[in-house]
């Protein structure tokens, strides 16, 4: 048998070479698309474009943490050395006149003042016999309190004012009943700048005091002034001390 022509070899074995470097080249195509494909979809899955997203539908783990609604102050260094500590100036207080012990026999009417001192409360009108003392009574229409009281014993304390203007007809109205007592006392308002009436009210009550003989006066402004610790927050009403110190005022007028 006579071998092949080697032209024809050559140009078979051309074909051949050809053939494989196609063949080549598809496969390569093949894979290069596959593997962007594949990364492709990879990136869809693991990358989010926040700006195409609402907040609503935003991954908690790409949202901002909120800001803390809690401000806190700022803190300093702490010192090496404690600072000094001062101390206030002290005022000698002056201690409430001695309340005379057991119950004595006066009569007591009075407003809310009066009732802080009371039996009711702090129970140091050791003086009185009777207390008769209501919130926010005045002078005027007291006359008819007075009255119900009658016959009088031998002495009488009124503590009224606090409440509002009074005029002199009103006084003597509730001093015109008494006027056979032979002891008669009136305190002074004590209301320590809260009420525009206050002075004019003492004023009231010294005149008082110049028409009826038989009247004299526990002066409770003038013992209380600067002694803030004889009065609750509404500086008008007595604390326990101020209440023993409104309470020796009166048993020294009587």
């Amino acid at each position: 048998m006579r071998s092949p022509d080697p032209a024809r070899r050559h140009t078979v074995g051309v074909y051949l070479a050809g053939a494989v470097l196609i063949a080549t080249v598809a496969i390569a195509v093949v894979m290069g698309v596959a593997l962007l494909f594949n990364a492709a979809s990879g990136e869809s899955r693991g990358t989010i474009d926040l700006s195409a997203t609402s907040p609503a539908t935003r991954p908690r783990a790409h949202l901002a943490p909120k800001a803390s609604a809690v401000t806190l102050a700022p803190t300093t260094a702490p010192t090496t050395a404690a600072p000094a500590a001062t101390t206030p100036p002290t005022t000698a207080a002056t201690p409430p006149p001695t309340v005379p012990p057991g119950r004595g026999g006066a009569l007591c009417v009075g407003d809310s003042v009066m009732q802080a001192a009371s039996p009711r409360y702090y129970d140091v009108l050791s003086m009185c016999g009777t207390v008769d003392a209501a919130v926010s009574r005045q002078w005027g229409g007291a006359a008819g309190v007075i009255r119900s009281h009658s016959p009088y014993p031998d002495e009488v304390v009124i503590h009224m004012g606090t409440n509002g203007f009074t005029s002199p007809a009103d006084v003597d109205s509730v001093l015109q009943p008494l006027a056979d007592v032979p002891g008669v006392v009136l305190v002074t308002v004590q209301l320590n700048g809260t009420r525009r009436w206050e002075a004019s009210e003492n004023a009231e009550i010294a005149a008082a005091a110049g028409r009826w003989p038989n009247v004299r006066i526990a002066d409770w402004k003038a013992v209380s002034d600067g002694h803030p610790e004889y009065f609750r927050s509404d500086r008008i009403h007595p604390t326990r001390p101020g209440a023993l110190a409104y309470a020796g005022v009166i048993a020294g007028a009587l």
